[in-house]
């Protein structure tokens, strides 16, 4: 599978190359690194001990032997550390890195020793190949899915996996519509709240509650999944139109578009939704749409099944 092209600038890893004399032990090199690479060194091809890396400077414990061949590399790991599909994002600085560690593969892949040859037979490059142009440098793989890279030209990018929702969660239909209507004190505010919740002692039963807090409530249970594991849920905005919106995962404030883990059982952590009047002058009316996904737990991150439901909310203060 081709993982895509990438463009090397400045210049190609080299592998400093020294000669020993039976008096030198400090011997330096001058590359960048990450926290996924790592220093090695051969003496006449081989592997050895008794030596380790002092800032930009491999330090041999005995010096090696007089016209010794001595080898310092920089080795990257190859893998592919974010779990990009799952969450559906790009988390910037994670990119990056990820995208440091793709180039500094190249360059290692690619590198030229003084001989001018490539020094792919130094550097573990496991069944990648190189091939190198004017200045790029094709990574080609033969190790099948596990080693996807995301590429971020649209044009290049395949459509994303249609998965369909868990048909052990019931959640889905019409939308919800939940509200609150106020004709006093500072404002209106509706809260929809969601949770795991055992009801009558049956614990094959889990239901996520919804109701609004102040006067005019209202509260209804919407048994929507079974309690036979942990959760995730992430909220969408559909048509944002106003400020006066909040989500929480029952702990912190939480991200619109990002899942978060549905924690325990009880109403005081409970995640929510809320949107509110407050500031704005009465007669006022926010009203907001807001799709609601959920799925199970899948070895810490989310499954990708996701089951979604719109769910209407409206706060009216008429003061």
């Amino acid at each position: 599978m081709k993982l895509g092209v990438y463009t090397v600038s400045g210049t190609i890893l080299p592998v400093a190359e020294y000669t020993g004399n039976g008096v030198t032990t400090v011997f330096v090199w001058t590359w960048d690194m990450i926290e996924d690479s790592e220093i090695d060194v051969l003496v006449d091809g081989q592997s050895v001990d008794g030596w380790r890396v002092e800032s930009l400077s491999v330090v041999f414990d005995l010096p090696p032997e007089d016209q010794s061949l001595i080898q310092i590399y920089r080795r990257t790991s190859i893998h592919m550390p974010e779990n990009y599909r799952a969450f559906g994002r790009f988390p910037a600085n994670k990119t990056e890195l990820s995208v440091d560690r793709a180039y500094m593969i190249a360059q290692e892949i690619a590198g030229v020793r003084g001989d001018g040859n490539a020094a792919q037979g130094i550097v573990g490059a496991a069944n990648l190949y190189a091939k190198t142009n004017e200045f790029s440098v094709e990574l080609i793989s033969e190790r099948g899915e596990d080693t996807f890279i995301p590429m971020w030209t649209p044009d290049d990018l395949p459509p994303p996996p249609v998965v369909p929702p868990d048909p052990s969660i019931l959640w889905g239909g019409d939308p919800l519509e939940v509200g609150k209507f106020s004709t006093d004190g500072i404002g209106a505010e509706t809260i929809f709240r969601f949770y795991l919740a055992d009801k009558g002692n049956d614990p094959t039963r889990a239901d996520i509650e919804y109701h609004d807090l102040n006067a005019f409530s209202y509260e209804d249970w919407v048994d929507n999944i079974p309690g036979d594991g942990d959760y995730w849920i992430r909220v969408f905005r559909v048509n944002p139109v106003s400020n006066k919106v909040f989500i929480s995962n029952g702990q912190f404030e939480a991200e619109f578009e990002v899942p978060f883990k549905l924690e325990g059982f009880s109403n005081d952590l409970s995640a929510y939704l809320t949107v509110y009047t407050y500031g704005l002058p009465a007669p006022v009316v926010v009203s907001e749409t807001f799709r609601v996904d959920i799925c199970k737990d899948d070895g810490g991150l989310p499954d990708g099944n996701w089951a979604s439901r719109n769910v209407i909310m409206e706060a009216l203060h008429n003061g």
